[in-house]
């Protein structure tokens, strides 16, 4: 793990620990947390970690089979919250690793939970969810690519695939499969840090 600065200076690395074989799935996503540690989301071995400064592990929340986390993000009330994107699910757990909140697929948003990959928590604790399974596959009610959400699960806002079209063409379409491809991951709401405080 590398923290690199604006003139592109390694400023610190820390050796990670095993991640499997399996180069696309071994790690996701890496965070810094506000008390200088890194939650990273192994993704094969269906676990995140915690490591300090030294790449020691700290904390360690193993995940249920069916899941595959994308990432991690500490909130400012010390619970992580983890989108797990095979298992469709979102759920926010504690430093004893219970789970406090959870949002799934058994929810009725109005749409289909589909492949959670990108969260940010606003200021009001609302979350806004980016919702995209970027392979987009006839006959999968996948339309809503984004999303806002409160804590009592009131869906305020959603971001279409027809949002993102301009005269209902999309500017990537998938080689093999000629379906539209819109590659959301991540999101920030402009004006609001991404969640870490």
């Amino acid at each position: 793990l590398l923290e690199v600065n604006r003139d592109q200076s390694v400023t610190h690395s820390i050796d990670l620990p095993d991640g499997g074989k399996n180069v696309h799935n071994r790690y996701m996503q890496a965070r810094k947390t506000p008390q200088d540690t890194y939650l990273i989301s192994y993704r094969d071995n269906k676990v995140i970690l915690e490591l300090n400064a030294d790449g020691k592990e700290i904390w360690r929340f193993k995940l249920n089979d069916n899941d595959r986390a994308f990432t991690a993000i500490r909130l400012a009330n010390g619970r992580t919250l983890i989108p797990c994107i095979t298992s469709y699910r979102i759920i926010e757990v504690d430093p004893a690793g219970k789970i406090t909140w959870e949002l799934d697929k058994q929810d009725d948003l109005g749409f289909e939970l589909l492949y959670p990959v990108g969260v940010q928590v606003r200021h009001n604790g609302n979350l806004v969810v980016i919702n995209s399974d970027y392979h987009h596959r006839k006959g999968m009610d996948n339309d809503v690519q984004a999303f806002e959400i409160t804590r009592d699960k009131r869906v305020l806002w959603t971001l279409k695939k027809t949002d993102l079209e301009t005269d209902g063409k999309v500017s990537v379409v998938e080689r093999g499969t000629k379906m539209p491809s819109h590659h959301l991951l991540s999101i920030q709401v402009l004006g609001e840090p991404a969640g870490l405080k």
